[in-house]
């Protein structure tokens, strides 16, 4: 797909505490709502989900990645004074070829372990299936606890992978 969601891909998302906030497809012309989130979050949260911190690295790598068929979900929440900030970000990186993606989450410090980066992966497979995709799967460092939460509450099975990395899979 790419550039521009339909609306049906929004959803709000309840907090375990209690907090509301909005997931939603990123659109091609939005990289700079990622800024914040990337050079804001810690450098053990950077570290767990790519195995270094270089997050303005990052930032310029994927700049255009949603423009080629690839699909990044944001949570958007407003703070007591209005202001609108986004919290997390849920990636699925399409392999053309294949008909499968490599999916990828980052959500910030002080939101996790609010079932928000569940209902986000939740919502990115969801929306791999009305794709067409056939599998996800997501390459997790042992010492990444949340992930790891994540994968086996979504039921990805884990198996090696060739390098011998801990790769979960989910087939549809």
């Amino acid at each position: 797909m790419g550039g521009m969601y339909p609306p049906e891909f929004n959803c709000e998302v309840e907090l375990s505490d209690g907090r509301c906030v909005q997931v939603r497809p990123l659109n091609f012309d939005e990289y700079d709502k990622l800024e914040e989130l990337y050079t804001k979050s810690t450098e053990e949260s950077l570290r767990k989900r790519f195995g270094w911190t270089d997050a303005r690295e990052w930032l310029r790598s994927i700049k255009g990645c949603v423009d080629t068929g690839n699909l990044c979900l944001v949570a958007e929440y407003y703070n007591e004074k209005g202001k609108l900030h986004v919290i997390g970000d849920c990636w699925y990186f399409l392999d053309k070829n294949s008909g499968s993606a490599e999916i990828s989450i980052l959500v910030r410090d002080d939101f996790q372990n609010k079932r928000l980066g569940t209902n986000m992966m939740r919502q990115l497979v969801e929306i791999a299936k009305k794709e067409g995709l056939y599998r996800l799967f997501a390459l997790v460092n042992v010492t990444n606890t949340p992930m790891l939460r994540i994968v086996q509450r979504l039921q990805f099975q884990f198996v090696h992978g060739a390098d011998g990395s801990n790769l979960y899979r989910l087939d549809f």
